[in-house]
């Protein structure tokens, strides 16, 4: 689906693949402000707008939605690594071994997508080194 169908889709009340996306990631961007992001107390209309941005949705293009993806998986795996630095010397942490390799796998798999769909015109990718 290109991002003008994807956007149609979107406004038709009918069309209920397009809502169930929409309403899957307002669901999600809660636990995505507070936990990846560390957001406290009430969001308001404009923080939940503005973390929708940084999710891929239905009306970006297939590689928008793999550069958005990728910077969010990115900064998961920051914040996952920072708290895992600090836990590891007060928690056993070795059960997050294998979500931390998935994580890691999926980010590298993202990064090679990303670089063999780039443009030829040397443009950088944000969240990769140029």
């Amino acid at each position: 689906m290109n991002p003008i169908q994807s956007i149609i889709a979107n406004k038709n009340p009918w069309n209920t693949k397009a809502q169930e996306v929409k309403a899957r990631l307002q669901a999600i961007v809660p636990k995505i402000a507070r936990g990846i992001f560390g957001e406290v107390g009430v969001l308001t209309d404009q923080d939940i707008a503005n973390y929708m941005q940084t999710l891929p949705n239905i009306k970006q293009t297939a590689s928008v939605q793999d550069v958005v993806q990728l910077a969010l998986l990115e900064t998961l795996k920051s914040g996952l690594d920072n708290n895992i630095s600090v836990d590891s010397a007060t928690y056993d942490t070795s059960g997050l071994v294998g979500n931390y390799k998935k994580l890691t796998q999926k980010i590298g798999e993202l990064q090679k997508k990303v670089v063999d769909d780039a443009p030829e015109q040397n443009q950088s990718i944000p969240g990769l080194p140029p």
